[in-house]
């Protein structure tokens, strides 16, 4: 990978970052409020276990194969000692099919930036 994708992935977050909490759309209704982290990090987990156990049956050989703890979310209960940080603009689809490499530069498909 050429040097310069990993600073070009930190300025993209950087720009994501600085786009005024205005400027995008309002969080669903069904979300925490701004900056209630441990809430959020609770939704998230709550997927994630959904997911988990929905696919489990199928999948835990190839779980416990990977080195998939048997509960992987056993960590939640520390999401209460998040500091409240306030919500921003993240796209988390990065990846190298999302991305043109040309001319020194990086260039993200699939991005707001």
């Amino acid at each position: 990978m050429p040097g310069h994708v990993i600073s070009d992935i930190a300025e993209a977050f950087g720009q994501l970052c600085t786009i005024p909490r205005g400027r995008i759309p309002a969080l669903p209704a069904d979300w925490p409020a701004d900056g209630k982290t441990a809430a959020f990090a609770r939704r998230l987990s709550a997927v994630t276990e959904g997911v988990y156990a929905r696919f489990r049956p199928e999948f835990g050989e190839l779980f416990a194969s990977l080195g998939i703890p048997a509960d992987p979310l056993e960590f939640v209960a520390r999401w209460t000692t998040l500091h409240p940080r306030p919500f921003r603009l993240l796209h988390a689809d990065i990846h190298r099919k999302n991305m043109i490499l040309a001319h020194g530069r990086t260039y993200f498909l699939d991005s707001l930036v």
